[in-house]
C-alpha cells in the first residue's frame, strides 16, 4: 500500500575547517569547487545552469557516475558574503517530486579556522529513505569539502 505521508526531518550538522570565512565562502559558492566536493565519492554532480545570487536558479543532476537521475532545482533565497547561504532545494527522479529543503549554512570565525553549522529542513515525498539520502549526502559533502583545503579526509570533523 503506498502511503501519501510526508517525511519530514530537521538535519544538523558542523564542521570546523583550517580556513578563513572567505576562503570557506569561496568554496561554497563556486560552481568548480562544488562540482569537486558536492557529490558523494560514488557518485557525480553536473551542473546544467548556475547562478548563484539572491533569486538566482541553479539546475543541476546528480547521482551514480554515467546515470545522473537526480535533478535539482536550488533557489538562492539569502547570501551574506562570507557570513552564510539560505537556499530552497527540490529534488525528483524519473518518477516526480521527491523531497523540498530549506536550507543554511552559516559561517562563524573562530580564530584561524571557520565553523560551518548547516540545517537542512527536509520534506520527503518519497518516505524516510529521501531523508536519510539528504543526511548521508549532506555529510559525505562535508566530508568531501576538507579535502578542498587538505588534501585529507575530515577525521577530526563533528556531527550533530
Amino acid at each position: 500500500m503506498t502511503s501519501n505521508a510526508i517525511a519530514h526531518a530537521t538535519i544538523t550538522l558542523d564542521r570546523t575547517y583550517p580556513v578563513a570565512p572567505a576562503r570557506l565562502f569561496h568554496a561554497l559558492s563556486d560552481t568548480e569547487a562544488r562540482m569537486r566536493w558536492g557529490a558523494p565519492n560514488d557518485e557525480a554532480l553536473e551542473f546544467e545552469n548556475a547562478d548563484f545570487r539572491v533569486g538566482g536558479l541553479e539546475i543541476s543532476r546528480c547521482g551514480p557516475r554515467g546515470n545522473l537521475m537526480f535533478r535539482v532545482e536550488t533557489r538562492y533565497l539569502a547570501i551574506a558574503q562570507d557570513r552564510h547561504i539560505v537556499f530552497s532545494e527540490m529534488v525528483s527522479g524519473t518518477e516526480g517530486q521527491l523531497s523540498a529543503s530549506l536550507i543554511s549554512f552559516e559561517l562563524t570565525a573562530q580564530g584561524a579556522a571557520t565553523r560551518l553549522d548547516v540545517t537542512a529542513q527536509v520534506a520527503s515525498f518519497a518516505g524516510e529513505d529521501m531523508v536519510r539520502g539528504n543526511r548521508n549526502g549532506l555529510t559525505a559533502a562535508l566530508r568531501n569539502l576538507e579535502r578542498e583545503f587538505t588534501g585529507a579526509d575530515a577525521e577530526g570533523a563533528t556531527a550533530q
